[in-house]
């Protein structure tokens, strides 16, 4: 249970430690203790202190907990008055904690006029934390134009990690332009504009501990290929992947984004060989892909509060992915008719055709209800398996067939069924008047085979009587030799 009595008395206490360890206190029960005012009291003392390391602590204190104070007016007075504090490093630490409650902020102008200020600060790292929070805040400050030209100056500063910084929020801003886009176009050159500004940003600085860009960089290269370059995309998003992994920190919000883009590049890898085959790859690799989709809708509904940019971008990117994934079914449609009609006229035409009907009707369900793919798959196999004549001339198409039936259900097990459906107009068809007559001849053999298995039956009867004649010859045999042995 917290003692909010004692950590209040150690926000007083003239031992330089004891504040600081209720400086920790504070910010971190400070939603447990029952008594708001007096907690509030004692971190506005702490943010006044007179040594400089407390109040820069008090500040991180204060971003924590801001939302709960219960005078954010008082409190907003005091980050404003230390964003002038005469120390850079109180400054700067201000300059953070502005970002970081900018949107709690009462008097948005103040604020922005304070963070505009620091922008052009003497101290390099001032202007470095001001550059970083822009991007987070540029949606909400009241003169976004003048936010984009600090930013825009910022990138020419003369510190190498100021200019990364200015960058990297840049294309913040840019992902949050491309959140808000309203078209296709917008969205992709927004997109293609925020990945340019984080390339810059990730040369300027190569330590990936202090260069977020290292991360973002090849996760929205990842992205960006997935939504627009679909088909030649796999070892593209691949190496993008390799180069966030080894760029991630200790940051949930970073591991569940790129989760997201890992399922979509797996959604990728299913769809991307579609279309180059005649007729289509069913719905094997369709239906894992939207169930890629769905479950990286998901974890974007997680990161919402710590990448709400992040997460729209990749939101927006959804319907285009849905848009690529009609087109592709539409695709399917019209082949599958096609060769239905292109069989027209010859002896595989009723096959084709019975198949692509239910190509057709699958498809149809599909729109309607997400079915699961391994079972309509399934069917489809055994419809072929059933309609294809078992004879010589069809060893082919038999075999693979075969092959396909007796691999593991996954979603590469049915890669080979449209090769399969595009070698119907291949298949040898058994007219019907031959098959009569087979089936005539067969019934004749059949009726001979149950003649001859009568006569069989007979024959053994006459057998046994034979066998049991000798065996009484045998034992009337051994008894006449029995007799004259005796003699």
């Amino acid at each position: 249970m917290v003692d909010q009595e004692k950590i209040h008395n150690q926000c007083l206490s003239d031992n330089l430690e004891e504040r600081k360890h209720a400086l920790e206190q504070l910010e971190e029960f400070f939603d447990l203790m029952p008594d708001k005012e007096q907690a509030w009291n004692g971190l506005h003392r702490l943010i006044n202190d007179e040594y400089l390391s407390v109040r820069s602590s008090a500040f991180h204190a204060l971003s924590s907990v801001f939302s709960q104070v219960p005078d954010k007016q008082q409190a907003w007075n005091d980050l404003h008055r230390l964003a002038n504090d005469k120390e850079w490093f109180v400054r700067s630490r201000a300059a953070y904690a502005l970002g970081s409650v900018f949107s709690q902020v009462p008097d948005k102008q103040k604020a922005w006029n304070d963070l505009h200020r620091l922008t052009n600060d003497e101290d390099r790292y001032v202007r470095n934390s001001v550059a970083e929070v822009l991007g987070s805040t540029y949606s909400q400050v009241p003169d976004k134009k003048q936010a984009w030209n600090d930013l825009h100056r910022l990138i020419n500063d003369e510190v190498n990690y100021v200019r990364s910084s200015s960058n990297h929020s840049l294309g913040k801003v840019s992902t949050f332009m491309a959140s808000q886009a309203e078209t296709d176009e917008d969205y992709k050159k927004e997109l293609e504009k925020a990945i340019e500004f984080f390339e810059t940003a990730a040369k300027e600085v190569s330590d990936k501990l202090l260069n977020p860009s290292r991360f973002c960089l090849p996760f929205y290269r990842s992205f960006h290929t997935i939504i627009f370059k679909k088909q030649e995309a796999r070892e593209e998003v691949n190496k993008y992947l390799e180069e966030a992994k080894s760029a991630i920190e200790d940051s949930e919000s970073k591991k569940q984004l790129l989760e997201a883009v890992e399922n979509l590049a797996e959604a990728l890898k299913e769809v991307q060989s579609m279309g180059t085959i005649d007729l289509p790859r069913m719905k094997s690799e369709i239906n894992f892909y939207r169930k890629y989709c769905e479950h990286a809708a998901e974890i974007m509904k997680c990161t919402d509060e710590k990448a709400p940019f992040a997460t729209e971008v990749l939101r927006k990117g959804l319907p285009i992915l849905d848009r690529n994934l009609k087109e592709l079914l539409e695709e399917i449609q019209k082949k599958s008719k096609i060769a239905c009609k292109e069989s027209k006229g010859t002896e595989a035409e009723e096959i084709v055709c019975e198949i692509n009907k239910e190509i057709q009707n699958i498809l149809v369900d599909y729109q309607v209800q997400y079915l699961e793919a391994t079972k309509i798959l399934e069917d489809i196999l055994s419809i072929v398996k059933m309609k294809i004549p078992q004879i010589p001339e069809n060893k082919l198409i038999l075999s693979k067939i075969e092959a396909v039936d007796n691999r593991t259900i996954s979603a590469d097990k049915y890669h080979d069924l449209p090769l399969i459906i595009s070698l119907m107009s291949t298949v040898k068809v058994v007219p019907k008047q031959e098959m009569d007559q087979i089936h005539r001849k067969i019934e004749y053999i059949s009726g001979k085979s149950d003649l001859i298995y009568d006569k069989t039956i007979r024959i053994d009867a006459k057998l046994d009587d034979i066998r049991f004649a000798i065996f009484l010859i045998k034992l009337n045999s051994h008894n006449v030799i029995s007799n004259l042995d005796a003699m």
